[in-house]
């Protein structure tokens, strides 16, 4: 293997990796149709195609096709709303055939109703691009949702109706159409603290596939974070939002999706914090915060998708994403530190940002396949900050983004060759810039029919330059993945990952920020780049005929120079997290097992992960080493089918310890539903948490969840019964630890009416 790698150095002189496949090369074995009977219901399996017949009569628990995954064989969703099938994530979720969110499919798993759905289809080897959809490299998975015929061209609606002893209010309509030419997902929701609603992800740091990292505007500050307690219990807070998603369909060349999203948000939360820090062998530093925050914001996104495919020979995809958020804090802090002292202070920030993305895609004699893409963007920051201590503080941050990529591609008998060269710079405003050029080939190989080879070089340079210096450096890349299809979906992986690079600097650079921080946070980082290493192995396998599924995948990962800084409302927190130089090791194995051989249906998994890292950590300005290993191990059991008593039972421990201390975490959640009747659930969910010496908790809620009639659905809920009011967490910290203690919602009794029209 050394010999191969020396011999590709040698021969290319650059590095980097995508995957495109012709169709003049070797297809997978074609299966023929065939129909199985599992215990869960009807399948059709046909070439890469697995088809899963949706019951015309559900549980009143199962509302919107998130909900439908989870009762299916190898499908997995996870608590943000992403789908995995058989250990791989669903890259497109599509209705009728078509996608209609390109941009997150969470909004439509999480909004459309599941009795409109006919049946469900996995796609393997899925690609959208005409161009490439005949070639046998693509690992896209997609899941296809077929309406019944008594929903298309129609529109639907949903109304959801809440209301808890909080005196909170929740209402919510969905507009749902599906057409032909037309699709459409409508969503208004508007929540007086009746539960609590985070924001969302910004689109634009999704777009990962472009290299544009994005400075974020708001920070919030460290006591609302690291919560390993369910939304439910957590204080509420005020919410409105909008979003609406169109995808239209002109003749059979053009299409245009577009996403369009306002989400509103105001909170009070009270915490406490407390430290002990070690700082030598004769000075031990405490220190204690009181603090009440008002926060509040308001997001707008304008996301568009426009595709061409009326030529022969070519085809174009442009993306423009804009996002226009605002940020407000007002915060209320009393500290100790030998004697109690205020801070006080407001903070306003204010971020526009915009990314511009196209691709054309030319076919040349059937062989060869030219490709030009490029992107444009922008990130605009203010942010004003007023305290009692520090006075006014204006920061100002402009970033400016743009990258080219050209390139050509080739298909042999039993390979695919390509390569181009890549442009990219950064530069935030005038004292910082980042920039990478480099060349790079692509190869991918068919073995035998059921065994590929994909394999990736690139080489180039790239440059850090702050103020007066530069620094420049050769960056590389090199990548390979050997794929054994066995069958439809059973699969082996084995991949590597080396590169060197410039690190993702998580710091809005500006020149008030550098006369203050200059000598701690950029000393020692213009001279390192960020050195990657990762191996991993995966299997899955799925028999479909017997009803037993599983999946795993083993990764090991090596960073050198992991940058990390978090900047908020730093007068507030007691501890600055400054980390830079760092070094960390990583060791995981997911897995994930479906069986419905034997009369009981479970589903399984087990995560293990350690972590061992060091890195520096700032206390009040000054600087520490940090030395974290961390290990954590979660259990899972989960009951399938649609059995009269139905349970989850989830387990986790997890230790992370420093040089001088040590934290040890115990979490065991069970759920137990009882089936009265077809329309009638009762269920009891109970929570058990443990963190090293401290007093358990315990969390119990109590649910009833009936169908008056098909369209008509209601929910009553006894949240928090044992009335827990305070939660506490630690942390460990440089040479001790910290301690949060958070206020909660409380007991809470509430009611949804959920009405389809």
């Amino acid at each position: 293997m050394k010999y191969t790698l020396f011999v590709w150095a040698l021969f290319y002189s650059s590095i980097s990796w995508s995957q495109h496949k012709s169709s003049d090369l070797p297809k997978f074995k074609m299966f023929p149709e065939i129909l199985v009977k599992p215990l869960q219901g009807v399948m059709r399996i046909s070439r890469d195609t697995i088809e899963f017949k949706v019951a015309d009569e559900m549980d009143p628990t199962i509302v919107n096709v998130e909900d439908l995954f989870k009762k299916y064989q190898g499908f997995y969703v996870t608590d943000e709303g992403k789908v995995f099938y058989n250990g791989t994530e669903v890259s497109v979720l599509m209705i009728g055939g078509d996608p209609i969110s390109v941009f997150d499919y969470r909004h439509v798993a999480s909004n459309l109703r599941a009795s409109m759905i006919n049946s469900i289809e996995v796609i393997r080897h899925y690609s959208p691009n005409r161009m490439e959809a005949n070639h046998w490299a693509n690992d896209g998975l997609a899941v296809n949702l077929k309406m019944k015929k008594e929903y298309v061209n129609k529109m639907s609606t949903d109304i959801l109706f809440a209301l808890s002893s909080r005196k909170g209010l929740l209402g919510k309509i969905d507009l749902v159409r599906m057409g032909s030419m037309h699709k459409s997902i409508t969503l208004i929701e508007k929540n007086i603290r009746q539960k609590r609603i985070d924001l969302e992800e910004n689109q634009l740091s999704k777009e990962s596939a472009t290299g544009i990292y994005f400075l974020k505007g708001h920070h919030i500050p460290l006591f609302q974070t690291n919560f390993s307690l369910r939304r439910d219990y957590l204080p509420t807070n005020t919410t409105l939002k909008a979003r609406t998603v169109h995808a239209f369909s002109f003749g059979s060349f053009h299409k245009m999706h577009v996403d369009i999203g306002v989400n509103r948000f105001s909170e009070n939360t009270r915490s406490s914090q407390e430290a002990t820090m070690k700082l030598t062998d004769h000075f031990i530093w405490y220190q204690r915060h009181v603090s009440n925050l008002s926060n509040s914001g308001t997001q707008q996104t304008l996301n568009l998708f426009y595709i061409h495919d009326r030529f022969k020979n070519n085809r174009g995809e442009y993306k423009l994403l804009l996002n226009n958020n605002q940020y407000d804090q007002i915060l209320y802090d009393s500290v100790f530190m030998e004697h109690w002292r205020v801070n006080a202070g407001k903070e306003s920030s204010k971020s526009i940002s915009y990314l511009l993305m196209g691709k054309e895609q030319f076919a040349l004699k059937n062989k060869y396949l030219v490709e030009v893409k490029w992107n444009l963007a922008e990130n605009r920051i203010c942010r004003n900050t007023i305290t009692t201590n520090s006075g006014f503080s204006d920061i100002n941050v402009v970033q400016q983004f743009i990258s080219t990529d050209v390139n050509l591609s080739r298909a042999l008998k039993k390979a695919i060759y390509r390569t181009g060269v890549r442009y990219f710079y950064e530069k935030r405003e005038s004292i910082v810039a980042l920039l990478k050029q480099y060349l790079y080939t692509e190869y991918q190989y068919r073995l035998s029919k059921k065994v590929q080879l994909q394999q990736d070089l690139a080489f180039g340079r790239g440059s850090y330059s702050q103020q007066s210096h530069q620094e420049k450096k050769p960056i590389y890349q090199i990548n390979g993945k050997l794929v054994y299809d066995k069958a439809l979906f059973n699969q082996y992986t084995l991949g590597f990952f080396l590169a060197q690079k410039i690190p993702v600097i998580d710091v809005p650079i500006t020149k008030p920020l550098v006369d203050i921080y200059g000598t701690i946070l950029y000393a020692d980082l213009t001279h390192l780049f960020q050195q990657v290493k990762r191996i991993e192995f995966g299997r899955n396998r799925n028999d479909l005929y017997k009803g037993f599924q599983y999946a795993y995948q083993i990764t090991y990962s090596q960073v050198e120079n992991d940058v990390h800084h978090s900047l908020g409302l730093q007068q507030f927190m007691m501890i600055d997290t400054l980390r830079f130089t760092g070094n960390s090791n990583n060791i995981q194995l997911n897995t994930n097992v479906d069986q419905l051989i034997f009369p009981i249906h479970l589903r399984g998994s087990l995560l293990y992960q350690r972590s061992v890292s060091y890195f520096q950590q700032s206390i009040n300005g000054q600087l520490h080493n940090l030395y974290l290993q961390s290990s954590l191990l979660k259990l899972g059991v989960k009951s399938t089918g649609n059995q009269f008593i139905q349970y989850e039972i989830y387990s986790s421990l997890q230790r992370t310890s420093s040089l001088s201390s040590t934290i040890h975490s115990k979490n065991l959640q069970l759920l137990i539903k009882y089936k009265c009747d077809k329309n009638l659930f009762i269920g009891f969910q109970s929570y058990r948490y443990k963190i090293s010496k401290q007093h358990p908790y315990y969390f119990m809620d109590l649910f009833i969840t009936t169908s008056v009639y098909p369209k008509l659905k209601i929910n009553i809920a006894c949240i928090n019964m044992l009335n827990i009011k305070n939660y506490q967490q630690q942390y460990v910290g440089t040479n001790g630890l910290q301690t949060t203690t958070t206020k909660l919602g409380g007991r809470t009794i509430q009611a949804e009416i959920k009405w389809a029209l």
